[in-house]
């Protein structure tokens, strides 16, 4: 972990074999000893909030169970939702402050993205006992990929879930940068191997992007792929909002083409989405 962190005191409950630890961050943690495995994290304050996004840790879950939160701080918050539980996870892995998160559409795994140039893509996986097989622990959110490339800060993120030609289900994942840059990740094989939930946390693998390419002069604030994923459209600091045509069926691997360009706004772009059912998007401040 690359954030380290004060303690202010400490308290041992010989009755349970724990120990609380209160630390600078405003946090409650408690560990079972001697394993010193954490059994339940409280959040006093979650000081800026960045971004938010609902998550489920099982897919036929009806409501969210997780909320995932980005502060103005390295480590990505994970709130348990259940009505009698007040527990929060930090994930760890980040080198600076977390600026964006995208979640799947079953909710069950997210991307975020950080000034220290990165994505990384979390995904939840139970822990179990060897000697209580029967016992499943609570979610831990582990990185299963990480994606490495831009030069600069990366802001935006947007996911793009769909079947090709064949049938065969695809994941891209796309980045947005202060390069100006955005980059297309396929996450497809990564998340197919990750869905073994007794596999071992080995390290995550470094992806390579599938596409690198300049859209814009100045800092992307944002992207978004259409409901259909045959758009991207993308918001900047230069004035402009974008589309891209989505082509996953070249020859020479998937690629780009500028649709349109939207001109009208007085300053940088800092909203743009798609509707769901109808085909428009919005674009804001």
């Amino acid at each position: 972990d690359l954030v380290h962190v004060g303690i202010s005191d400490t308290r041992f409950d010989p009755l349970n074999n724990t120990l609380l630890v209160n630390k600078t961050d405003q946090t409650f943690t408690l560990f079972n000893l001697p394993s010193l495995e954490l059994v339940q994290q409280i959040v006093g304050s979650h000081g800026e909030i960045i971004d938010i996004s609902f998550l489920k840790s099982d897919a036929s879950s009806k409501q969210p169970s997780h909320l995932a939160v980005a502060t103005n701080s390295p480590l990505v918050r994970i709130l348990s939702l259940g009505e009698n539980d007040n527990d929060c996870r930090l994930l760890p892995g980040r080198s600076d402050i977390v600026l964006c998160l995208a979640k799947s559409k079953d909710q069950t795994w997210f991307v975020s993205g950080s000034k220290d140039k990165s994505a990384r893509v979390w995904k939840a996986f139970s822990k179990r006992d060897p000697s209580k097989p029967q016992v499943v622990k609570k979610k831990t959110w582990r990185t299963v990929a990480i994606c490495e490339g831009h030069v600069q800060s990366l802001g935006a993120l947007s996911i793009a879930e769909f079947l090709d030609s064949k049938g065969k289900s695809i994941t891209l994942l796309a980045t947005a940068s202060q390069d100006p840059t955005v980059k297309l990740w396929d996450l497809s094989s990564t998340l197919s191997a990750a869905e073994d939930e007794d596999a071992p946390g080995d390290t995550p693998g470094k992806l390579k992007s599938l596409l690198t390419m300049q859209i814009h002069d100045k800092d992307i604030n944002l992207i978004d792929f259409s409901a259909d994923c045959s758009l991207l459209g993308s918001g900047s600091q230069d004035k402009l909002a974008k589309l891209f045509s989505v082509d996953h069926s070249a020859k020479m691997g998937i690629t780009l083409k500028l649709a349109g360009i939207l001109k009208g706004h007085s300053r940088g772009i800092w909203y743009i989405k798609f509707l769901k059912h109808d085909p428009y998007v919005m674009t804001g401040l």
